[in-house]
């Protein structure tokens, strides 16, 4: 594999910043092709994460079900991306699925390998440990803000809630048609 198209490629994803081409070489060598097509389910809720999917070239989009059964895209994820990077701390249930929108070209990384990575103590493995950390902090950084900003004015933020949620059902009754 050509390292250096990869480091430049992996450079401008968040979880690999600051790492070495010598560094990449070591990511790289984990590298599983998965050529994506549309409409594929590349990971779905409730699996065990057993990898990462590094999306190279496609899109692909993130869908939850709802406690009523319907699916919710949460974003549209252009590449360059990374999903379920979680996999690579905690190996625990998948929280959404995650669909091919666009044909593309990903890389996987399982688990496993990365682990020996590790426990082998090479400097790549921390690093992205270590970006992964300040990627966590970020969200939960941002999740305070908006559940603070939800509690600043619980009236007026349970009143845009139920507006919302008729709405949606009022939407589903008329595909349904119910109305």
């Amino acid at each position: 594999m050509d390292h250096s198209h990869y480091a430049k490629f992996l450079s401008h994803l968040p979880v690999f910043s600051n790492l070495s081409d010598e560094e990449i070489g070591e990511i790289v060598r984990l590298f599983k092709p998965a050529t994506m097509k549309a409409g594929e389910i590349l990971v779905s809720e409730g699996d065990t994460s057993q990898s990462m999917l590094i999306i190279e070239s496609g899109q692909v989009a993130v869908v939850k079900t709802t406690h009523q059964g319907d699916e919710k895209v949460l974003a549209i994820l252009d590449a360059p991306t990374v999903i379920g990077e979680l996999s690579l701390l905690d190996g625990i249930k998948r929280s959404a699925t995650v669909r091919c929108a666009k044909d593309g070209q990903a890389w996987r990384i399982e688990r496993a390998d990365f682990e020996v990575l590790r426990q082998n103590f090479h400097p790549a493995a921390f690093k992205v440990l270590h970006n992964l950390g300040l990627m966590m902090a970020e969200r939960l950084r941002s999740t305070n803000a908006r559940i603070s900003e939800f509690f600043s004015q619980p009236g007026d933020s349970l009143e845009l809630m139920q507006k919302r949620q008729k709405e949606l059902w009022e939407q589903r009754l008329k595909e349904r048609g119910d109305m």
